[in-house]
């Protein structure tokens, strides 16, 4: 499948008191008539069919050699680069719903209507976070404006898969939940060394969105640079 690279976003500013969301990520503007968030975000399973994460290779501590981004490996250093493959521009299942608007935000909606994904990716500054998953949680409290112990109370480690290897070793932190309008889905990693991040937004209205997000995974995986 052919896939097209993205240039790098303007910086999203994440502030781990404030949790301010910058106008890289303006849900209302990107067109979708959802709120994701209203107080029913719930723990992602993984029983959707989200496939296992590949094992990670015991030889060596050097993740930005393997590509293995899971939580408990190395973050990617500082100058390092990660964007999504943009897998769904070929995907007969899936049309365009708003082209990149130059800010790292462009979203697709399946032919039928039901489900419409936003993407985000780009670079971002010191959240204060202790680690990766501290800094995803931040990202997934801004996105979902809920309070970060909510977040953390409901989000699960869900891998992305990596182009490079194949594998699902890029990890990311997920939510789900519904509203009278929905089904949602939410994925997000922050890269705190690096300075870069990349997410999804998922609604669905005929209650896919767990599902699809797999499918989401399978054909967009992460290009790590």
């Amino acid at each position: 499948m052919t896939t097209r690279l993205r240039t790098a976003a303007p910086a999203l500013r994440l502030g781990a008191a404030g949790l301010l969301l910058a106008a890289a990520l303006p849900l209302s503007a990107c067109g979708f008539p959802f709120s994701p968030y209203g107080g029913g975000a719930v723990r992602v399973d993984g029983g959707g069919g989200t496939p296992t994460p590949a094992p990670t290779d015991t030889t060596t501590d050097d993740s930005s050699a393997s590509g293995t981004l899971t939580f408990d490996a190395d973050s990617l250093p500082a100058g390092g680069h990660v964007e999504w493959s943009d897998g769904l521009i070929a995907d007969s299942r899936w049309k365009v719903d708003k082209p990149d608007d130059g800010n790292g935000n462009w979203s697709y909606a399946t032919v039928d209507g039901l489900c419409t994904v936003q993407f985000w990716q780009g670079t971002t500054t010191s959240t204060g976070a202790k680690d990766d998953r501290e800094a995803s949680d931040l990202m997934l409290a801004a996105l979902t404006k809920a309070t970060i112990a909510d977040v953390t109370a409901a989000a699960s480690d869900v891998p992305f898969k990596n182009a490079t290897s194949g594998g699902y070793d890029v990890d990311s932190r997920a939510v789900q939940g519904s509203n009278d309008a929905a089904t949602w889905v939410i994925q997000a990693r922050v890269f705190e060394q690096a300075g870069a991040g990349l997410s999804f937004v998922l609604d669905c209205t005929d209650g896919s969105a767990p599902t699809v997000a797999d499918e989401i995974i399978e054909k967009d995986p992460i290009l790590v640079h």
